[in-house]
């Protein structure tokens, strides 16, 4: 199994024309590098590195318990790897862990996409206070389902991709969903230069419109996409158009000009 700084990763190198960024995908909450729809993770024409972040999927526990730890593997990684320039890719709270990293090492940073994050989430208290008590992670979820999804999204759908967070350890899910809850997004930068696309559902209610219009300010190149009839699992409502909007901005970030 590939290990770097004690984090499980699978790469996936469709063919190129020449050289290309390292692209690597961080997962929501609860998540693991599985958890990104297959076309995400072997986008042609790109190297990806997708990452299970520390204590999920086969990566080592402990999982992290605060945003300074999780870039501090993330640094580790990259380091280990022998990469200097590189494309984030982060969902949710991977989207936050992406920003992160980008505030503290923007020499690194050839590109960014975040999606269904804003400069803060608006979790629903309800649903921590549950995630406090192991016998309750059902109802968490529960409640997540409700927020998460755009309401027409099919309901059996909803229950396989939601399956893993349900089996997820809840001191780890906690932790995760804690850690979303205290993020807002600041940087001591005057205005990050590296190229970066905010991607949301339209209809999101945990990372709303007015959150990404936030971030955005944060920019020098930057560009929001709202996805019409899609919430904060937007990366699974409507999958083949984020698709196709990520592989145009790695496409303009690879060969600039």
């Amino acid at each position: 199994m590939p290990f770097c700084a004690d984090l499980f990763y699978r790469s996936y190198t469709g063919e190129s024309e020449g050289f290309v960024f390292p692209v690597i995908l961080l997962h929501g909450a609860g998540g693991s590098l599985m958890g990104w729809p297959s076309n995400l993770r072997r986008l042609p024409g790109q190297r990806v590195f997708a990452l299970d972040l520390p204590g999920h999927g086969h990566s080592a526990a402990p999982a992290c318990r605060t945003m300074r730890c999780l870039v501090r593997r993330l640094h580790q990684f990259v380091s280990g790897m022998g990469f200097y320039h590189i494309v984030l890719v982060g969902y949710s709270l991977g989207g936050a862990v992406a920003l992160s990293y980008a505030s503290a090492y923007p020499e690194q940073i050839a590109g960014l996409i975040t999606i269904s994050c804003g400069d803060q989430f608006e979790m629903p208290q309800e649903l921590l206070g549950k995630l406090r008590k192991p016998a309750d992670v059902r109802k968490a979820v529960e409640i997540f389902n409700k927020v998460a999804f755009h309401p027409t999204f099919p309901r059996a759908e909803r229950r396989g991709i939601l399956a893993p967070i349900s089996k997820i350890d809840s001191d780890v899910l906690l932790a995760d969903f804690s850690i979303a809850a205290d993020f807002c997004f600041n940087t001591q930068l005057n205005l990050l230069k590296f190229p970066a696309l905010l991607i949301s559902g339209s209809n999101d209610q945990i990372t709303p419109p007015a959150s990404l219009r936030r971030l955005n300010l944060y920019f020098e190149k930057s560009s929001v996409l709202l996805i019409e009839h899609a919430a904060h699992m937007v990366v699974y409502e409507k999958n083949e158009e984020l698709r196709d909007k990520v592989s145009k901005f790695l496409a303009k970030v690879n060969k600039p000009g």
